[in-house]
């Protein structure tokens, strides 16, 4: 049997990320993936930066690509991150995911009640520009 010692007193068990905000987030890691049904999803994980009570805590977002409102989810976060409308409404935008990682953006939350298996969690309700964040958060 396989054994390894661990230090756990360093470890940090972090609380659901309160509703409300905003909340600045940074893009840690942004892919695409596919729901257990097969169908295209974008898969991004955010880590907060501010406030520093709250620093680095993780939110992770699924979000299909094959609805349209969902799309329109997707869109507002690509230009939040900083894309212009412009390039993301194009009939032939190329969508590469790691352009995204380490880009900020503000977002306010509220708090997904537990389903099931599941527990509650934070879900992202708006995103805006990360100069937002700086105007009214800091």
């Amino acid at each position: 049997m396989d054994e390894i010692t661990i230090d756990m007193t360093q470890a940090k068990v972090f609380e659901t990320l309160p509703a409300g905000g905003p909340y600045l987030l940074s893009c840690a890691s942004m892919a695409l993936g596919q729901s257990g049904g097969g169908q295209d999803k974008v898969v991004i994980n955010w880590t907060v930066i501010a406030p520093e009570e709250l620093s680095g805590q993780n939110v992770r977002e699924d979000i299909n690509t094959s609805e349209p409102w969902n799309l329109g989810r997707l869109k507002a976060r690509l230009i939040a991150l900083g894309d212009t409308e412009d390039v993301v409404n194009s009939k032939a935008f190329k969508f590469v995911p790691d352009n995204y990682v380490g880009r900020r953006l503000a977002v306010i939350t509220r708090i997904r009640p537990a389903q099931g298996q599941y527990p509650e969690r934070a879900e992202i309700t708006r995103v805006m520009p990360e100069s937002i964040y700086e105007g009214v958060g800091s």
